[in-house]
């Protein structure tokens, strides 16, 4: 099925997925290099999908893999998913950036209801911090696409706010704490495109100081000496 994930044909495309969400669903465990080829016929998937109706439709149905794919598994689909997409990020035209910044953002909310899920267990929420700094953020990698990382600047506090809902926070502080970590360290990282987004467009969100997650250090202010 591959082979039609690719396919000019959209029917084609459609029935590959079907496939596709009952073979991560199984109890296979799936390799790294077999997931690697997954989200690259997937990758070219949405390539080939025109109208925004059905993009985002397509969208909808590639993040809900990682909600359905084999736990076994999950680590290194994930790790995948970002993998391709960064490796592809730089061929990208302005035509077609657009379906793949939702796709982005719609696998990042299922991330975090992934959490969500799990009745935001310490457990959960670690494995996903650690995918997101790791393969997402990626701050100590010199060769990841700032246009990812800018973009999830964009998007992060939103989505979780989206799949936090109508949850008390008090009751997930501790798993709030660790899934917006990877977000916060941006603010000390030595990217200095990435600082300068967190500083200029993100520290100033009131959402970071109500959850508690980020107090910004505001500059020690000196008197004026005014002499004996």
């Amino acid at each position: 099925f591959l082979r039609k994930l690719a396919s000019v044909d959209r029917s084609a495309r459609d029935s590959a997925i079907d496939v596709l969400e009952k073979y991560v669903s199984g109890q296979k465990v799936l390799p790294q290099k077999e997931t690697d080829k997954l989200w690259k016929g997937l990758y070219y998937a949405m390539y080939l999908a025109d109208r925004p109706k059905y993009q985002h439709e397509l969208a909808d149905r590639m993040s809900n893999l990682v909600l359905i794919v084999n736990e076994k598994s999950f680590d290194q689909f994930v790790a995948s998913f970002w993998k391709v997409h960064s490796a592809e990020w730089s061929r990208l035209d302005r035509h077609r950036l657009d379906k793949y910044l939702y796709l982005i953002r719609r696998t990042v909310n299922a991330m975090f209801t992934k959490v969500a899920r799990s009745h935001w267990t310490v457990e959960s929420a670690e494995k996903i911090a650690g995918l997101l700094r790791a393969h997402a953020f990626a701050l100590e990698s010199t060769s990841a696409p700032n246009g990812i990382r800018l973009h999830l600047l964009d998007i992060y506090l939103d989505e979780l706010e989206s799949v936090i809902g109508d949850t008390d926070r008090e009751t997930i502080k501790t798993a709030l704490d660790i899934v917006a970590q990877p977000f916060i360290e941006v603010a000390d990282c030595r990217n200095k495109v990435l600082r300068k987004k967190f500083d200029e467009d993100v520290k100033s969100d009131k959402r970071l100081v109500e959850w508690g997650l980020y107090t910004p250090i505001e500059p020690e202010s000196e008197d004026e000496w005014a002499g004996f």
